[in-house]
């Protein structure tokens, strides 16, 4: 539990947003990048789409700037001191900013710039379903088209961009944290 001093210091809010949004900008930069000349009618680059190098890249830069967002915020505002707790929230806020920047260029992705990537998506999801009864298939297409949509991934992408941040936080807090003695 945090102290009356620690609760009077500087909110984890500046440099956490700061960081994520600096974060998000690079992230979203390099799955562009790494996006761009992609033939995505190809099923197996469609299936191979969530395992990509540049969502490993992501990762680890959203990992970095957590570990970067927690010691400028320890040592700059805090005067050398921070809390587990607070080295995790100022994670969780930092994953925030990133989020927001992810969720908006999921949102454009595919909502404007590839709008063809969710019937792909869908289509190619049914060619692997070959025994479903036809009365399905219609419930299935509706489902899908709903998960896929340019919304839905965004908020996807949002939500889990807050979860992985979160669990680095849990990590690196161990490292960042420093408690006076």
């Amino acid at each position: 539990m945090e102290t009356i001093e620690e609760l009077k210091k500087p909110g984890p809010w500046g440099v956490g947003l700061k960081w994520g949004i600096i974060g998000g900008i690079v992230i979203v930069l390099i799955s562009y990048i790494a996006s761009m000349g992609v033939d995505w009618s190809d099923p197996e680059l469609l299936e191979k789409s969530g395992k990509r190098w540049s969502q490993y890249l992501g990762y680890l830069i959203l990992a970095l700037i957590i570990v970067v967002a927690q010691i400028e915020h320890r040592n700059k505002e805090l005067g050398g001191f921070m809390g587990y707790g607070r080295a995790v929230g100022i994670a969780t806020i930092t994953a925030l900013g990133a989020g927001i920047c992810m969720a908006i260029y999921m949102f454009v992705f595919f909502g404007i710039l590839h709008p063809e990537f969710q019937q792909l998506i869908i289509e190619n999801a049914l060619s692997k379903m070959n025994d479903l009864p036809s009365g399905q298939e219609d419930q299935v297409i509706s489902m899908m088209k709903m998960t896929t949509s340019p919304a839905a991934m965004a908020l996807f992408t949002f939500i889990g961009n807050v979860f992985v941040g979160l669990v680095a936080g849990l990590i690196t807090g161990i490292f960042t944290h420093k408690v006076e003695a």
